[in-house]
């Protein structure tokens, strides 16, 4: 690529930061060799120089060319961010306004700014809208429903994708209607809809694949991958991420390259690889954290904190634990947040800081996330059982009742069917019948069907490990004769050594 230096009137400052431009222009590497951001520097020194020249719109066009294949799929969220701040508010053109204020708006969320992310999609798609172009407004509909996604607000989210879908079929943008399709296969997956989530990632994988979209083939293969780790089938779920995180490698897509490779370690997690999990997840974060993505850092650390726990190092799981709360506060992830609660009590409960642990189980449980639901008021019972407080029973039935509802939904989601097997247990012991030894056993036959049930959809020994230390929390509150329990899962755990 070659570019002619134009005649400029000398001895101006813009007309020397112009030169200096064009300068950097006639030096760019062809695209071919673009692979790091140091093949990028004439662009990005061609970007500043155009800037302070105050030729805002080829600014604009210049940084298109570099921003979502290169910047932005190589994590450079905060150097975008900034790039583009640098353009608010001074072009001229309405569709590289709309994209400026479009794509910051992403950057924004990946950054952990909601509310940023949110104003600045809205104001690009209002412009979208005004002058006409469908293509630009069904990306900025996807992009708003992806911020909502985070925020946990499901409903809105699932309103701005149709509204993309629509559009992007009335425009035959293929690669967009597979994009979209995936999103909504997410929620589907987050309101426990199974088979209608596999149903739409299906689809978006089939579309990708028709039309060589290697790209997004690669994250619906991992986005299957999470759907089958919510039914326990761990060994499809690793096939699907590793399948993803090669074409993240493969297209140097560092923030998917994180994703596939921390839910790899939570799958190793669930096999009781230990350590090949902790290897995985810390990997996971370290790019987490060059590419500034916050909500996956999250994630990350609380699997770290998860691994201490299955590990006994509960000191260093709420070190986790805390590191991880306070960026999903800040960011807003709710879910997170909730989680990171959980993780705490069950830590706290284990070191006998029973205050603490109900302050922390609180905190959940005011946030009622539907992801958590179910386990948040689970544990709220083995909290008040440590307790001695007779409203235990009711948390336990709450719980029984919420994870049967998701069961009757989807009868295939392992995580629902071990809550629902811990809080029949918390059920059971609250029963004035339990007093009597002699009617113990008879009063576990339900739930001990319901661990059976449990392990006949997953016996995977880190899943069965963490069934054992839920049990042990309950032992723990000085609640004796659940032998036949321990004896069923240390059993499936024998079958497996």
């Amino acid at each position: 690529m070659t570019h002619e230096i134009s005649l400029l009137p000398a001895y101006t400052r813009r007309s020397s930061e112009l030169r200096a431009a064009e300068y950097y222009a006639h030096t760019r590497k062809p695209e071919s060799d673009w692979k790091t951001i140091a093949d990028l520097a004439p662009q990005l020194a061609e970007f500043e120089h155009r800037v302070k020249a105050k030729d805002y719109d080829q600014a604009a066009r210049m940084l298109e060319a570099i921003d979502l294949d290169y910047l932005s799929l190589w994590g450079h969220y905060t150097r975008l961010a900034g790039m583009r701040e640098k353009l608010l508010d001074h072009l001229i053109l309405p569709h590289l306004c709309a994209t400026n204020l479009g794509n910051l708006g992403s950057l924004y969320r990946h950054l952990g700014r909601p509310d940023d992310a949110i104003r600045m999609g809205e104001a690009a798609l209002d412009i979208a809208r005004s002058i006409a172009d469908p293509e630009e407004e069904s990306v900025r509909l996807l992009d708003i429903g992806l911020i909502y996604r985070e925020l946990g607000q499901l409903e809105q989210a699932m309103e701005y994708y149709q509204k993309a879908l629509l559009v992007a079929r009335q425009i035959d943008q293929r690669v967009r209607e597979s994009v979209i399709l995936s999103a909504m296969g997410s929620v589907y997956r987050t309101w426990r809809q199974i088979g209608q989530a596999i149903v739409y990632f299906k689809e978006a994988l089939k579309i990708a694949q028709d039309i060589g979209y290697q790209r997004g083939e690669g994250v619906t293969l991992g986005q299957l991958g999470l759907t089958y780790s919510t039914i326990g089938q761990f060994a499809q779920a690793i096939e699907g991420y590793r399948q993803a995180s090669k074409i993240a490698l493969k297209f140097g897509d560092r923030r998917n390259e994180s994703i596939w490779l921390g839910h790899l370690g939570r799958a190793n997690y669930a096999f009781g690889h230990y350590e090949d999990a902790r290897q995985n997840c810390e990997e996971a974060l370290l790019i987490s954290r060059e590419i500034g993505h916050r909500r996956t850092e999250v994630i990350w650390l609380n699997t770290l904190g998860s691994i201490c726990c299955a590990t006994n190092q509960t000191d260093r799981a709420i070190h986790y634990y805390e590191e991880a709360l306070a960026i999903a506060q800040e960011i807003r992830y709710r879910d997170g947040e909730s989680y990171q609660w959980l993780g705490l009590t069950k830590s706290l409960l284990t070191v006998r800081r029973i205050t603490d642990a109900f302050e922390c189980c609180s905190k959940a449980l005011a946030i009622d996330t539907f992801d958590t639901r179910d386990v948040t008021r689970s544990l709220l019972g083995v909290v008040l059982l440590h307790q001695n407080d007779p409203n235990a029973s009711d948390a336990f039935a709450q719980a029984i009742a919420h994870s049967r509802t998701l069961l009757d939904q989807s009868p295939g989601l392992y995580l629902p069917q071990y809550v629902l097997a811990l809080a029949l247990v918390g059920q059971t012991v609250c029963d004035i019948r339990w007093s009597d030894p002699g009617q113990r056993l008879t009063l576990l036959i339900p739930t001990l069907a319901e661990y059976q049930r449990a392990l006949d959809i997953t016996a995977a020994v880190g899943v069965v490990n963490d069934a054992i230390r839920d049990l042990e929390l309950i032992r723990a509150a000085g609640i004796g004769g659940l032998e036949p329990v321990f004896d069923l899962l240390e059993g499936a755990l024998h079958e497996q050594s």
